[in-house]
């Protein structure tokens, strides 16, 4: 009787176990966001693991340049990608978490003319501003008639406005922080510095691609764990612990 019982209650915790499937999710270098140089990974990283606790999947991370990974998860060679703008949502087709974090998008000058330099894009006609090639910006940014200055990453745009190699460094105010912020650029950080106001606010997203047969279930996970993690503070307490605002 007593062995029956055990095998009973043995076999009630096995039904209980969810079966887990890795799921690849494709992100970029975008400290404090994504970093393959951070303890974590970045926030988007850790958030994700912590939002498939216990969900059945098991997310694997990928570091790739952004222009590739618009290819792959459109192609359905991933799960789901981490983090996306509004307007890089356009292109491509996807199925979309609810705001993550919010994402203020302004400008860095040099901070000697800081009193001087109108930020605001109504002023910003044929000025220099400096971009990460691949990258999408918002259409304000365009609609302003800037000339897109391109290079390859925000670090090294950080360093040319420093020199006056352009006027504005087009970037999110968290990531510039984060980057100013290492102790290699003390620096640059006395020559560079964020500009109120943002010219844009934007929420930022998870994507799952539509190629897989559970896409609609990691999409639920995804949901579900933000809710709890919110639920718990815990969501609230991981964005202060990276400086991030909160949709």
């Amino acid at each position: 009787m007593y062995l029956a019982r055990l095998l009973c209650l043995a076999a009630a915790l096995w039904s209980c176990v969810v079966p887990s499937r890795e799921v690849l999710f494709l992100t970029l270098d975008y400290p404090p966001y994504s970093s393959e140089a951070m303890p974590k990974k970045g926030a988007a990283v850790e958030l994700l693991h912590l939002m498939l606790e216990g969900s059945g999947f098991e997310p694997k991370i990928k570091f790739m340049p952004w222009s590739r990974l618009l290819y792959e998860i459109t192609e359905g060679r991933a799960d789901g990608a981490l983090l996306f703008w509004p307007e890089e949502l356009k292109k491509v087709d996807v199925l979309t978490t609810s705001p993550i974090f919010l994402s203020r998008l302004g400008f860095y000058i040099r901070s000697d003319e800081q009193s001087s330099r109108e930020v605001r894009l109504f002023a910003m006609h044929k000025k220099r501003v400096c971009t990460v090639r691949g990258y999408g910006y918002p259409l304000e940014l365009a609609d302003a008639e800037v000339i897109f200055d391109e290079a390859l990453s925000d670090e090294v745009n950080l360093q040319r406005v420093a020199i006056g190699r352009c006027d504005y460094v087009a970037l999110e105010k968290a990531v510039g922080e984060y980057l100013l912020s290492q102790p290699k650029q003390l620096k640059l950080k006395a020559k560079v510095s964020w500009a109120e106001p943002a010219f844009a606010e934007l929420p930022l997203t998870f994507a799952v691609t539509r190629a897989k047969s559970d896409s609609d279930a990691l999409l639920l996970a995804l949901e579900s764990g933000l809710a709890r993690l919110r639920s718990q503070q815990r969501y609230q307490q991981l964005s202060a612990e990276y400086g991030l605002d909160q949709p």
